[in-house]
């Protein structure tokens, strides 16, 4: 006979300990991390709780729930509002009932894995998830809050999770990584492509050069002032509602709390520096989490973004380099593969009516969407 499930809810990272989190995160990646988690508590803007089920002394399973809790956000936030991402852009009434909605599993990083013991039995694993699932919309009941997202799920957390939630997962994104196993030096990484990439490669690199342009590394805190200002105005020009202050705020908390992982490079032109690149090293992968970029420099950005990081990355043993999602043709003509994410929603009565027209109308369109859209880029929508 099995042991009952203990279900907990924490407040803190520090609630439990290295042994419990090692036991649920080890293999899993950087934004499923304690360290990345810990990070997010440290946003002033949203309330967190950890949902921890144990049999006995074992730790089974963690699920992390944020609500948001005043005004203030950066502009990736809107990338994990239901209404903004799903809602709207579907034309489907109710949007307003999903704000704020609960975000369970992860808030940003467009990577949200499930956090289980290995070696449970398919069924205990099923078990778990539901106890996790039954709290959190108990908790959503207590704040009054009618929906509960999992955005940007990988495809195996949205195939395991959609059964427990007797939900449909929608299309959310698609999300690219460049594969560097295997590559000792950057020219390995080169002979992955073809020979077309590789010489528009050679070439971009040459026009760098030969504009006068280099790239340094630094460190995160020594720089957030000037990362700041670059990147709030690289942003804006993309329609995100990042601010100055707002990013200074976000990125000297990002340097308290994960500036031993944090891989910083500036693009300068002479001794002003007109760009910079955020990302981190975790267990063997970067991944690129912000850039700015002054106006009339789109050729350093490949310099910046994929040329210099995959370099020093493979020169550190790195085996992938995650990109994310967005600018995909880019992406994929620098030898990244892709990846969906799905989202799952859940709710209350009062938001049943506007999901089930929304599960009724989102994959039928979005499936072809993106069909036609790799197809052009030469790509299959991957299964």
């Amino acid at each position: 006979m099995q042991t009952p499930l203990d279900v907990q809810v924490l407040g803190a990272v520090q609630d439990l300990g290295d042994d419990d989190w090692q036991a649920v995160t080890a293999g899993r990646g950087f934004y499923s991390s304690p360290r990345w988690l810990a990070f997010l508590e440290d946003d002033p803007w949203h309330d967190v709780w950890y949902v921890a089920v144990r049999e006995g002394p074992a730790l089974l399973g963690v699920l992390p729930v944020y609500l948001r809790s005043g005004p203030g956000q950066a502009g990736a936030d809107a990338f994990y509002d239901p209404a903004t991402v799903l809602f709207e852009p579907a034309g489907v009434a109710g949007a307003e009932a999903w704000r704020p909605a609960l975000l369970a599993g992860g808030r940003v990083g467009y990577e949200t894995e499930l956090l289980l013991r290995p070696g449970l039995t398919p069924g205990r694993r099923a078990e778990v998830l539901a106890a996790m699932t039954d709290r959190v919309a108990r908790l959503g009941s207590a704040w009054g809050v009618d929906g509960t997202a999992f955005m940007y799920l990988t495809p195996a957390a949205a195939a395991e999770l959609s059964p427990v939630l007797d939900a449909q997962p929608l299309l959310a994104d698609v999300s690219a990584a460049v594969r560097l196993d295997g590559c000792d030096t950057f020219d390995d990484y080169l002979g992955l492509l073809s020979g077309h990439r590789r010489r528009r490669i050679r070439h971009e690199m040459r026009e760098f050069r030969r504009d006068g342009l280099s790239i340094r590394p630094g460190g995160l805190a020594d720089n957030v002032d000037v990362l700041a200002r670059l990147m709030a105005e690289h942003h804006g020009r993309y329609g995100l509602a990042d601010d100055e202050k707002m990013l200074r705020v976000h990125l000297a908390a990002h340097a308290a709390h994960l500036g031993d992982l944090a891989r910083v490079l500036l693009c300068c032109d002479g001794r002003t520096v007109v760009g910079g690149l955020l990302a981190y090293e975790w267990d063997g992968t970067w991944y690129a989490r912000a850039v700015g970029l002054a106006d009339g420099l789109r050729g350093a950005y490949f310099e910046l973004v994929y040329y210099e990081p995959i370099r020093l990355a493979v020169e550190r043993g790195g085996t992938r380099y995650v990109v994310g999602p967005g600018t995909l043709d880019a992406k994929l003509n620098r030898g990244a593969s892709l990846e969906v994410r799905w989202s799952l929603l859940t709710g209350s009565p009062r938001v049943a009516p506007g999901l089930r027209t929304l599960t009724g109308v989102w994959n039928d369109r979005q499936i072809p969407h993106w069909r036609q859209r790799l197809g052009q880029l030469g790509q299959e929508l991957p299964s």
